[in-house]
């Protein structure tokens, strides 16, 4: 591969034509790579084929010389065959000899130079094609980010809001009214039990914590006279699963709290008001937390 050259200021003609076909070439294949999404294309095959575009258009720039050669044979025989001719023809037959000679040194050594020349310009444009782009990129997701930036924190003060309103209407002082932050990339199903355990924190009952991963009967934060099961997948939670923490909590002698990112079957939310279990809906990435059924608004209200 080429060595990079510094940038010519003053070109000859022929330069500033090949420039301008290698930079057209350059910014052709920048965008056929950016086209494909195949950004490493740069240092590779944009660049091999960058250096057979060089060399074509090096090698164009010139006239071959391979005519003056021919001419000058023909000239030569000439003089050697039809001696009536006379001097002028072998001077002529030499001179064009001299011609082909300057040609092909010239040529010698002003392709090569100005191949590397046409290298240089044509990933000099490759290079600064895919740095419009990616700054481009940058600039669209910088806005996406932000629009969804500021999304959220409109949620998150509408939820807050609305909690700040409940607690005033039942006349109550709840806990840390804000909750957890919001998680704009999400929780693991293990992050979601610590997010719920801040939640119950912050209604009001500051000995909620996540139970152990194994052993723990279904339930996925306790405390002292609560017990929760956290759902975080894409269903919706059934009756089983209530009925099934119902049973703990009255065997516990605690109030059962269902928290899941989705929401909750018809038959699910009848149980669990005739079993006294309080179901919310959470979104991590909005940092909001939303009653279901009546006792968890209660709780939601007034603070657990």
């Amino acid at each position: 591969m080429p060595r990079s050259l510094p940038i010519v200021t003053e070109l000859t003609s022929r330069e500033r034509s090949v420039k301008l076909a290698a930079e057209n070439e350059g910014r052709r294949f920048a965008d056929a790579a950016i086209a494909a999404g195949d950004w490493d294309d740069e240092d590779g095959a944009i660049a091999g084929r960058m250096v057979e575009t060089a060399r074509r258009l090096a090698d164009g720039a010139y006239f071959r010389t391979g005519t003056w050669l021919a001419a000058a044979i023909v000239a030569f025989m000439a003089a050697f065959l039809v001696p009536d001719l006379g001097w002028l023809v072998a001077l002529t037959a030499v001179a064009l000899g001299v011609v082909w000679i300057v040609l092909t040194v010239r040529r010698a050594k002003a392709v090569p130079a100005l191949y590397e020349k046409a290298y240089y310009w044509g990933m000099a444009s490759v290079r600064e094609h895919f740095a419009a782009r990616l700054e481009q990129l940058q600039t669209e997701r910088r806005v996406e980010r932000e629009a969804e930036q500021a999304r959220l924190r409109a949620l998150r003060e509408a939820h807050l809001a609305e909690r700040r309103r409940a607690a005033e209407a039942a006349g109550v002082a709840v806990g840390d009214l804000s909750g957890p932050e919001p998680q704009p990339f999400g929780v693991s199903p293990q992050g979601a039990e610590r997010l719920v355990a801040q939640w119950m924190r912050s209604l009001g009952d500051v000995t909620a914590d996540v139970t152990q991963y194994t052993s723990d009967g279904g339930i996925d934060v306790a405390s002292q006279d609560y017990i929760a099961q956290v759902k975080h997948y894409t269903g919706m939670v059934g009756v089983g699963e209530v009925r099934e923490l119902a049973g703990v909590a009255s065997t516990d002698h605690r109030t059962a709290l269902f928290f899941t990112s989705t929401g909750y079957a018809a038959g699910a939310i009848e149980f669990a008001d005739r079993a006294g279990v309080a179901l919310f809906v959470y979104s991590a990435e909005e940092g909001t937390l939303r009653p279901v059924n009546e006792l968890a608004a209660q709780f939601y209200a007034s603070g657990l």
